[in-house]
């Protein structure tokens, strides 16, 4: 149950990323 919640905060990681690259452009 622990590998979930790394994956799940690994996509979160990644959208985050993905909106802060929009909100710089």
């Amino acid at each position: 149950m622990r590998a979930l919640p790394q994956k799940l905060w690994r996509l979160e990681s990644g959208v985050r990323a993905a909106s802060d690259s929009l909100h710089r452009i």
